[in-house]
């Protein structure tokens, strides 16, 4: 019975993380599905969505793209995904944002 709650609330709060990807889209690099880093940063700079997370930790997510060195980005899909943006984490279920492929 929780875990059927907790799923309803993951739906019902996911309107967070479809926001947070529209917001992302907006700057989007040339459908590649990744942001630069600068305008990354600059879309808090601008009232939206609170990405100010560092470099170092972008890494760890898997969500930063160095191959072009000097031009880093963010990948969306990795970022958005990322445990970092759960919401309600318990003992055996998490509730994060929800997988399109899924």
């Amino acid at each position: 019975m929780i875990e059927n709650v907790v799923d309803k609330f993951g739906t019902w709060q996911d309107w967070e993380c479809v926001d947070m990807k529209k917001n992302l889209l907006t700057i989007e690099e040339y459908d590649t599905g990744r942001v630069l880093l600068s305008d990354f940063y600059a879309k808090t700079l601008n009232g939206a969505h609170q990405f100010k997370e560092s470099v170092p930790f972008l890494r760890e997510l898997g969500a930063l793209d160095e191959t072009d060195k000097g031009t880093d980005r963010v990948i969306i899909p990795n970022y958005l995904l990322a445990r970092s943006n759960c919401i309600a984490k318990f003992t055996y279920h998490e509730v994060c944002c929800l997988s399109e492929c899924e």
